[in-house]
């Protein structure tokens, strides 16, 4: 009589029913326009839990004519099925095409309502400027926002020199002085 062990044969996630390696998902508009593409070295489905593990993802946010608006990696995700929510670990690193770069540790993303927090140090730096906090909140749907939390520092750009007062040519009178 055989014995089952505890842990799953080589390559196989514990609880996966379907293990895909390399996979890559579009999400389109209804007019067809790819919206976002994801992709992971690997996705393990779990259907009793309705939810996926994936490992080594990076997330496309595109623009209407396909570009990249901003991508986010991070090592591992948990995402909810039932509740569109999904858990990014393992140093998630956010970039726009701007060159601007977010990072922390792990956040949480409500993809319908299309919100995410984190309560890890966060980090923002860009062209000429850092911010960093203990949280942040965001939101990507019509009106974007990121918002730090909680003992804020900030390193800004220098305002540079006051722009020079412009002065006036004193008026002469005509006829010479009084």
């Amino acid at each position: 009589m055989a014995c089952a062990g505890s842990e799953p044969p080589p390559g196989r996630a514990p609880g996966a029913d379907l293990l895909l390696r390399s996979v890559v998902l579009e999400q389109y508009a209804r007019d067809g326009t790819p919206l976002v593409r994801t992709r992971l070295a690997e996705a393990a489905y779990q259907r009793d839990a309705k939810r996926i593990d994936g490992r080594t993802v990076a997330v496309e946010r595109l623009d209407r004519e396909g570009g990249t608006v901003a991508t986010v990696r991070s090592g591992a995700a948990q995402t909810d099925l039932g509740s569109g929510i999904a858990y990014l670990r393992d140093d998630v690193e956010m970039r726009t095409r701007d060159g601007d770069r977010l990072r922390t540790a792990a956040l949480r993303a409500d993809l319908v309502a299309r919100r995410a927090t984190g309560t890890d140090r966060v980090r923002l730096e860009g062209s000429g400027y850092e911010i960093a906090a203990p949280a942040f909140s965001a939101r990507w749907d019509d009106r974007p926002e990121l918002r730090f939390e909680r003992g804020v520092r900030a390193s800004l750009p220098a305002a540079g020199p006051a722009p020079e007062k412009k002065t006036r040519p004193s008026k002469r009178r005509r006829g010479g002085p009084r």
